[in-house]
């Protein structure tokens, strides 16, 4: 029920709910931006083989990746308290909650929605980093053999590819 069909107080709350809903959007973003300054840590420890720093990074990126995982449960759970389906994508929030969706919210949604784009090139971009790293690392371990690497990984393990999350292949 929404503001039109309540009584005084369920307004409040309702009201409530959706404040606390901007706050978990707002968090989230805050959590992705932190996400991404870690990946420019990682990049700047890959470029200038600092073991230390590239350690740091992973620790931290697991630190902000649990922390997230936590704060979408929040946000979930927010959705569920103001009648919204919980898998339904953030961009159609306002046209599921009507007048209920203040400028707020949807600035806070945008935004999050943005720093989520923007996260993905960050992913992108390390990706290309580590893997232009381990071709760099087997070359030189070619070299110090006296060969030549015939591919990636060819002088050591393969790397163990996780599923996608929300994937649907099993392992």
């Amino acid at each position: 029920m929404w503001a039109a069909e309540t009584k005084s107080g369920e307004v409040r709350r309702d009201a409530t709910r959706i404040a606390a809903l901007t706050d978990a959007l707002m968090k989230e973003r805050r959590l992705l931006e932190e996400l991404m300054r870690v990946l420019v840590a990682q990049r700047k420890g890959i470029s200038s083989d600092d073991l230390e720093a590239l350690d740091e990074s992973v620790f931290a990126a697991h630190r902000v990746i649990r922390t997230l995982g936590e704060a979408r449960q929040r946000r979930r759970a927010l959705l569920q308290l103001v009648g919204v389906d919980m898998d339904l994508p953030l961009r159609d929030l306002e046209t599921l909650l009507g007048a209920n969706a203040t400028a707020d919210l949807c600035a806070a949604r945008n935004e999050l929605l943005d720093a989520a784009s923007h996260l993905a090139g960050a992913l992108s971009v390390n990706r290309h980093v580590v893997d232009g790293a381990l071709a760099l690392g087997e070359s030189i371990f070619a070299a110090a053999l006296g060969g030549e690497s015939s591919g990636p990984h060819a002088h050591g393990p393969r790397p163990i590819r996780l599923p996608r999350q929300g994937s649907s292949s099993r392992v």
